[in-house]
């Protein structure tokens, strides 16, 4: 919620234009109570043209134009108690000024309304009552005081106002979808979060995906190792799986050939998606032995990828996935030079074992060959510890593809980290250290990707400090055009009470009000300031006044 004060500080302009009897009721550069504002346009934007301000006696004097005769209007910001949406009583007062906020994106805002309207009853329940039965959830207004719109910088993200500051201040912040929505709508839950991220990503961020069938080895290894196209938060199953979870996606550089090639025997197809960029957005492994196509799990990135290859394997006869079977299919037969197995891969359908006839790899319900491991060579070899030298069997060893090289558990865990923004282990020399402000108010350190770092928005660098910390917890200096980390801020900033903007302390002057001004906006005034270094204050001459 947000309420007004004017502060006088031309003493002669209020003299001149109101009078002596409202002049003597007024206290300089104290704040005085603002009301029954008026509101005009300047421009075309809002301006107050008038108003009442409370004297020292109690009453109400009613001044026109304030900020041309001798005032300061000053607004400040604060919760509106009566407010029962606690989303949007912590952003602050959406009907201040006299009007809801004009939504600049209609479209984006009335999808979130059908989107809502159309999940699952049990999913729009938070702590046993529907969220659109209660005062306490109200969608239409929380998306017109955020003001959220499809950013038109940062594809697939959302612009929005964090506060009602921010709207004053025309500071907006691009925030990914999941983040945004959160923010908005914190009641969701995890997985109705990531539903409704997905549909958004799938309504608005659109691709532009072709279909691709082959038998060539080249091609085995492109939809199983390519780079991948932008992730969604899908729902998994048996049959359809999430593509980074797929534990064939890395090149296999150390090997003379993609284990995924050697499917190119004949008896397999893939079936593989590409985005308008080339980028690897869904693939399937068919088996094609057999008159009926006996498709494996279908992998991709997003929903909309993975339909398009279903809808394919329809037009082709293929039966499920649950009832697909190898057994009879042969694989090309590639000795791995430096051991004794093949170069073969881990085998998503039932039987999970090989035959090795001389000639070719078949698939056998009693095969001597376990093609249940995914090390890329299948038949026994044995791998060496780049750390210790430990001896490791193919269920025993961790590859690490930042090194390109073969891990005990231990020596794995000692050189690498978990790290939660990146979704995966990420090898300590692609890691930097960040600082998040705890709840207490103490700082503690974090290890995330790198990678996050470079293409993320979750860590900024602070030249205060040269350190990384979390967004959230930094504050942008702009008299100084840098980042400040929250210590440095507390320590060595304060905030203009005049400008709202932060300032080195060096900076500070202090006002017979109490005020903390920077010396520039004291500058400004054509007041006549003269220093007092009893109490290090600064006073208007009474002169002037």
């Amino acid at each position: 919620m947000a309420n007004y004060t004017l502060v006088p500080v031309d003493g002669n302009q209020i003299r001149d234009h109101f009078g002596d009897a409202v002049f003597d009721k007024l206290v300089p550069y104290q704040p005085h109570l603002f009301d029954n504002i008026m509101w005009g346009s300047d421009l075309g934007t809002k301006a107050i043209i008038g108003g009442n301000v409370q004297l020292s006696d109690g009453s109400m004097y009613y001044v026109e134009n304030p900020t041309e005769y001798g005032f300061i209007v000053k607004k400040q910001y604060r919760e509106n108690p009566d407010e029962t949406d606690p989303v949007l009583r912590a952003w602050g007062d959406y009907h201040a000024d006299g009007a809801l906020f004009t939504a600049s994106d209609h479209v984006l805002q009335d999808w979130f309304i059908s989107t809502f309207n159309s999940l699952d009853n049990h999913k729009m329940y938070y702590q046993g009552k529907s969220l659109f039965t209660s005062d306490a959830f109200k969608p239409k207004w929380r998306l017109r005081a955020f003001n959220c719109r499809r950013s038109k910088q940062f594809v697939g993200k959302i612009t929005l106002y964090k506060c009602h500051k921010d709207v004053d201040e025309n500071r907006e912040t691009a925030m990914r979808p999941a983040r945004a929505i959160k923010l908005m709508f914190p009641e969701l839950d995890h997985n109705t979060l990531n539903e409704v991220t997905d549909k958004y990503l799938q309504k608005f961020v659109s691709r532009e995906l072709k279909l691709h069938v082959s038998q060539d080895p080249k091609d085995f290894a492109l939809a199983y190792s390519g780079e991948q196209s932008v992730s969604e938060n899908m729902q998994t199953t048996y049959a359809r799986k999430h593509m980074a979870h797929s534990c064939m996606r890395y090149p296999f550089d150390h090997l003379p050939q993609h284990p995924a090639e050697a499917y190119a025997s004949g008896d397999f197809k893939i079936i593989y998606v590409l985005d308008q960029e080339g980028l690897v957005c869904s693939r399937c492994v068919v088996a094609v032995h057999e008159c009926t196509p006996n498709p494996g799990p279908i992998y991709g990135v997003t929903e909309q990828a993975i339909d398009l290859i279903d809808a394919h394997l329809k037009t082709m006869g293929a039966c499920s996935v649950g009832d697909s079977d190898w057994s009879g299919a042969k694989l090309l037969r590639i000795p791995y030079p430096d051991g004794d197995g093949f170069v073969a891969p881990y085998l998503d359908i039932s039987p999970q074992s090989l035959h090795d006839d001389g000639t070719h790899l078949t698939v056998d319900n009693y095969g001597e060959i376990d093609a249940s491991c995914y090390s890329g060579v299948l038949g026994g070899h044995q791998y060496t510890c780049y750390c210790c030298e430990e001896g490791l069997s193919e269920d025993q060893y961790y590859y690490s593809e930042y090194t390109e090289e073969y891990y005990c558990e231990s020596c794995y865990y000692e050189e690498h980290i978990y790290c939660d923004y990146a979704g995966e282990d990420v090898h300590r020399d692609h890691t930097t250290t960040v600082y998040i402000m705890g709840n207490s108010g103490h700082r503690y350190n974090d290890m995330v990707a790198t990678s996050v770092i470079e293409y993320g928005d979750e860590f900024i660098y602070c030249e205060s400090d040269g350190e990384y910390w979390k967004s959230d917890d930094v504050t942008y200096i702009e008299s100084e055009d840098i980042w400040c980390d929250p210590i440095t801020l507390e320590a060595d900033y304060f905030e203009c009470d005049w400008t709202n903007e932060w300032y080195t302390n060096g900076d500070m002057c202090r006002t017979e009000d109490g005020e903390k001004v920077c010396k520039q906006a004291l500058d400004d005034h054509d007041e006549d300031w003269s220093y007092n270094e009893a109490d290090g204050c600064y006073y208007i001459n009474k002169e002037e006044l």
